[in-house]
């Protein structure tokens, strides 16, 4: 456990210094939160007073409606006996005619003999329901509503008036028809008269209104969750494209074969967001709660707020690293965290002008508002806009309800928030759709929902989307046993897969891969690349098998193509096999991958390094991913000479140095099996020799895979060198035996003089028949002379001489000399491994099965 501490702190040191390093992203990622102080100051109200036009008392009342039956003159309601008693009273002050106790306009539609008829369709608002008298058709002058009374005196009236108050233009001057002054003036008589007994006098008078101009409060109630959200989503847009990069370069397939579990790996990028996220949160809860005119955060408990907050972050991050499981191209992770945060920030603008509830569309199957719905509950946004809409319009201090409390509790997280959708106009008059919020925890649990399932999205999506940088599984791999408790592997092939071998040596390889108990087996590997164009293509790899111990190098030789790198993908679990195994320390790379992915250390062909970071760091990272101490890595570096350059980042170090320090960070954590994959390409001789000298001190115990074009480095580390021709094994064993075996004798190069090289092609035929040219560059030749003309070297050397321009003879017929003289300088040496390489590479492969 603790060693995987270790790695995840790695890696968020990483992300950490990679922040640092690239500050002027890090600074614009926590700004938003800012935007608090712009919108605070801009809203500060100006000092200024301004007067509404004062409007003169009015004591007319509704005009009667005559024999129209269409029309009512007053409504009233809700109808009980006390309501009636004050409606008597009111029709006496004012000289009309009530209808009796229980007369109801529902029942009674077509009467036109009373003036104050008892109308009991009520709303929880305590307005009257509107739709039922547009269906009839009925024009109401005025409607008088009772309310309920917070005190149990008798004596206690409250009633509302609402009047029938369109309104109308002419020549560009507003008019209102309002009789609102002469009813209040009467019902104030009317109840004085039945309570006290007696009439009342009342001075009714109007005075100048001072408006201060609030209309700035407004506009923040409206812009505070744009901003809220546009400040917790606009890391979005910084979440994809570091992740993507680091897939696109290779580096998350390099740390999942170096034995970085995949949980690590995505949960060190989910804390770096949090950390990104917590900070931006914390600044916004102190900004809201310190700066005037923001009522959000002042007006919702404190804790109800960091759990909604930090439901949606969670969330958030989830959703977005499941994306980035899919994206591959830096452009396209780019371009879809901006479409997605422009998104998040257009559901936050709707949200703010229509307010909380759901139409009643939305809760109907099968219409589109509830597919529409259904289709946004996996989208973190939306509930976040959804449940912060709510929470501001429930805390809002002129919402209508009595018992709304002013600030948003913990009993408010069960309580919907009610108000009108939409209006739909008609010829009559406009008719209010209203609806209904969820309950606000409904949002919390759904952004919890979220959180589970893209969690698991990114195991799953990582695990079977197509990466060319690690094996994936099939869609449907979790239903499969061998997933959940593995099966043992094959020891030996079946005996009709025998490939048919005719070289001894590939022979006795394939006896040891079967056979012994070597720390390495590999059983006829091979890997087929099908595609859709081509569903049986020639074999990259066919039938390998090798064998190998701990503390040996095998060095792999071959040309471009030939299946090496094919091989070492395969063995570090980049690349799946197409039949065969392979075993390294008894771990089968079909069964065990992970653990021999925590056993193995890689340099890869192309360096995979973070651009920013220093060398120093680079070691400094990797070796708590790998379990070494720091000083330890610090002496790796050292002894391939960079202490000097420690502190440079790699994007500045010269190709020789990025491979030094790749072959650094594949030796940490003492691996059991290393991968080299030409390891020294780039250096100069001095650091190539100070790379091998660490190679041959740190393979004690350890199983070395070498690839590379370099002959004298196979030779000078290989103690088996393996040579593969056309994807199968062609020839093997130590580099004395291969030239033992496969060498000519002697390797004569001749340097041509100029225009003479077939003359010295013919005078080296003419001189030893048996003589094979086995290269020809411009005027460089070189012969391979066999062990069998061995005893005719000394007249070779003689003849070379002779025709060599380095000993024309002083005398007078030096023009004639010079024309026999058709050799510039010739050498003679031992045959090297290089011969070996061109002769085994040029014989036809005779080990088909």
């Amino acid at each position: 456990m603790i060693s995987r501490l270790k790695q995840h702190w790695g890696l968020n040191l990483k992300h950490l210094i990679e922040a640092k390093r690239s500050y002027k992203t890090t600074f614009i990622q926590l700004i938003p939160p800012f935007l608090l102080i712009i919108l605070s100051v801009l809203s500060t109200p100006h000092p200024r007073v301004v007067h509404k036009p004062v409007i003169p008392f009015d004591s007319s009342l509704p005009p009667s409606c005559g024999g129209n039956t269409l029309c009512k003159r007053i409504l009233w309601g809700p109808i009980t006996g006390s309501n009636h008693d004050k409606m008597t009273a009111f029709a006496k002050q004012t000289e009309m005619n009530i209808a009796p106790f229980g007369f109801d306009v529902q029942q009674h539609a077509d009467s036109h003999q009373y003036d104050i008829i008892a109308y009991d369709n009520i709303l929880d608002d305590y307005k009257p329901n509107l739709d039922w008298i547009t269906s009839q058709g009925l024009t109401v002058h005025a409607f008088i509503t009772f309310l309920g009374c917070d005190t149990s005196s008798s004596d206690c009236t409250t009633y509302l008036i609402s009047t029938n108050d369109t309104i109308t233009t002419s020549y560009g001057s507003v008019t209102r028809p309002t009789w609102s002054d002469g009813l209040h003036m009467s019902m104030q008589k009317a109840v004085y008269r039945l309570q006290v007994g007696r009439e009342a006098s009342v001075d009714f008078s109007t005075k100048d209104y001072p408006d201060l101009n609030d209309k700035t409060l407004t506009t923040v109630w409206q812009y505070e969750i744009l901003i809220v959200l546009f400040s917790l989503c606009f890391g979005l847009i910084f979440t994809f494209y570091p992740i993507v990069i680091e897939s696109e370069s290779h580096m998350r397939g390099y740390l999942k074969s170096m034995g970085l579990p995949d949980w690590i790996y995505w949960s060190s990028w989910f804390h770096h967001r949090l950390i990104f996220y917590t900070i931006t949160t914390c600044t916004l809860l102190i900004l809201g709660h310190s700066l005037p005119y923001i009522r959000l955060f002042r007006d919702c408990d404190v804790i109800i707020m960091i759990i909604t907050l930090f439901s949606f972050g969670l969330s958030f991050i989830s959703w977005s690293l499941a994306w980035t499981t899919i994206i591959r191209k830096p452009k396209t992770a780019l371009s879809a965290g901006f479409f997605f945060f422009l998104i998040a920030i257009v559901l936050s603008i709707v949200s703010s002008v229509m307010g909380p509830s759901d139409s009643q569309e939305m809760e109907n199957p099968g219409t589109e508002g509830w597919y529409t719905h259904r289709s946004m509950y996996l989208f973190p946004p939306w509930h976040a806009t959804r449940l912060l809409s709510t929470m501001q319009y429930l805390s809002a201090p002129n919402h209508t309800d009595p018992n709304v409390h002013h600030k948003f509790a913990w009993e408010d997280l069960f309580r919907p928030a009610f108000n009108y959708t939409w209006t739909e106009k008609t010829d009559k008059r406009p008719i209010y759709h209203w609806g209904m919020s969820r309950q606000p925890v409904e949002y919390v649990l759904g952004m919890w929902v979220n959180i589970v399932v893209y969690g698991l999205l990114i195991i799953y999506l990582d695990k079977v989307w197509p990466d060319v940088n690690k094996t994936t599984l099939y869609p449907w791999f979790f239903f499969t046993p061998s997933y959940w408790k593995g099966r043992p592997s094959r020891s030996t092939p079946p005996t009709s897969d025998r490939p048919h071998i005719t070289d001894p040596d590939v022979m006795a390889e394939y006896e040891a891969a079967m056979d012994s108990a070597s720390s390495l087996k590999i059983q006829g590997l091979s890997k087929k690349f099908t595609s859709a164009a081509n569903m049986n293509p020639e074999p990259a790899l066919r039938d390998l098998f090798l064998a190998g111990d701990s503390g040996s190098v095998i060095a792999l030789l071959g040309h471009n193509g030939a299946g090496k790198s094919t091989t070492i993908n395969i063995l570090t679990g980049k690349l799946s096999a197409t039949s065969g195994d392979a075993t390294m320390f008894g771990s089968s790379i079909h069964h065990d991958m992970s653990s021999i992915q925590r056993s193995i250390g890689i340099c890869p062909q192309s360096d995979i390094l973070w651009a920013d970071l220093t060398a120093r760091e680079h070691v400094r990272v990797m070796s708590l991913i790998k379990g070494e101490t720091f000083a330890d890595a610090l002496d790796t570096l050292k002894k391939v000479d960079m202490h000097d350059v420690e502190q440079l980042i790699s994007e500045q170090f010269s190709g020789g140095m990025k491979r030094r320090l790749q072959v650094v960070m594949s030796l940490l954590g003492d691996p059991r099996i290393l991968i080299l994959d030409e390891p020294t390409t780039g250096m100069d001789p001095i650091n190539r020799r100070n790379v091998w000298e660490l190679i041959r001190e740190k393979k004690g115990g350890k199983l070395i895979f070498l690839t590379t074009h370099s002959m004298e480095e196979a030779e000078v580390l290989g103690e088996k060198v393996a040579i593969m021709v056309d994807g199968q094994l062609k020839s093997v064993g130590s580099s004395l035996h291969l030239k033992n075996k496969h060498a000519t004798g002697y390797r004569l190069q001749l340097i041509a003089v100029d225009d003479r090289e077939d003359d010295v092609v013919e005078f080296m035929m003419h001189l030893i028949p048996q003589a094979q040219l086995t290269e020809r560059s411009g005027s460089n030749l070189i012969f391979a002379i066999t062990s069998d003309d061995e005893d005719q070297i000394g007249r070779v050397l003689d003849s070379l001489q002779k025709k060599s321009r380095s000993s024309i003879d002083d005398d007078d017929n030096v023009e004639q000399n010079a024309n026999d003289k058709i050799i510039r300088d010739w050498g003679l040496s031992n045959s090297t491994l290089e011969d070996v390489f061109l002769q085994v590479t040029r014989t036809p492969s005779v080990n088909c099965p």
